[in-house]
């Protein structure tokens, strides 16, 4: 049965028999398994790409996504179970980077295996946030036009109707789920981490993404590309390959 449920949260983005590590990828809001397609074709084929598809989207869009970021990351830590027969790394932008990091620690504090290297990419250092703007609840004409402004959802989307009312809600419970979170780790994460920023993101300062250093007991960098907050995906073949000469050194 976990086997089962592991399968539905985790989707292998191209077999890999000769693979000796996994890369466990986490998606922004509102994005899915999907957004790390074209990863596996630029990595070594001894990296599996393992993409985290989270309730609401792709093949579990009848499911209701989460807003509680303890309840997932502790359906996570069950879930690597199944999957902790390899090393493996996490790569995370914006929501997804707050969620590899809860998830590090939790497997932290339960003595399980860590990643080898921690990606956060698009996010500052959690717990820094003395007046979080909260902006899942907006009324939908505010919404819509903070999705405007963080520039990661395709203009076209906003004169689909349909398509809206289906990404609405998935997009107000991810929002929920960061700004609402309040991190409990308290002990310095025993992993590397590498910290992404675009240089011209408007939603996260360089300062808050250099902070991530305060967190680990071991070697932090942090690397800067052109572009804004979703610079993983105007910038995406250097993303991947700062990801890969970091994985080669392991």
């Amino acid at each position: 049965m976990l086997k089962q449920q592991a399968d539905k949260w985790i989707r292998v983005l191209k077999l890999a028999p000769e693979a000796r590590f996994r890369l466990f990828c986490f998606p922004y809001a509102g994005g899915s398994a999907a957004n790390y397609l074209k990863w596996p074709l630029a990595l070594s084929p001894l990296i599996e790409v393992c993409a985290v598809e989270l309730p609401g989207r792709g093949d579990r869009l009848r499911e209701p996504p989460l807003t509680n970021m303890p309840a997932l990351v502790s359906t996570l830590v069950a879930i690597l179970t199944s999957w902790s027969d390899k090393p493996f790394a996490f790569f995370g932008h914006s929501m997804g980077g707050i969620i590899a990091y809860e998830f590090a620690c939790a497997l932290q504090r339960e003595a399980k295996p860590l990643p080898l290297h921690l990606f956060v990419s698009g996010c500052g250092k959690p717990g820094r946030e003395k007046n979080k703007t909260i902006r899942f609840n907006l009324p939908e004409p505010e919404f819509l036009q903070t999705l405007r402004d963080l520039g990661g959802t395709p203009p076209e989307v906003f004169d689909h109707q349909e398509l809206l009312e289906l990404l609405l809600p998935i997009l107000r419970a991810d929002f929920q789920l960061i700004e609402e979170h309040q991190t409990t780790a308290t002990a310095l994460l025993d992993c590397p981490i590498t910290a992404l920023c675009g240089q011209e993101d408007a939603e996260i300062a360089i300062e808050d993404v250099e902070r991530w250093g305060e967190v680990t007991t071991h070697e932090f960098s942090l690397r800067l590309f052109q572009g804004d907050h979703f610079f993983i995906k105007s910038n995406e073949t250097l993303v991947v390959s700062t990801v890969l000469q970091t994985l080669a050194r392991l």
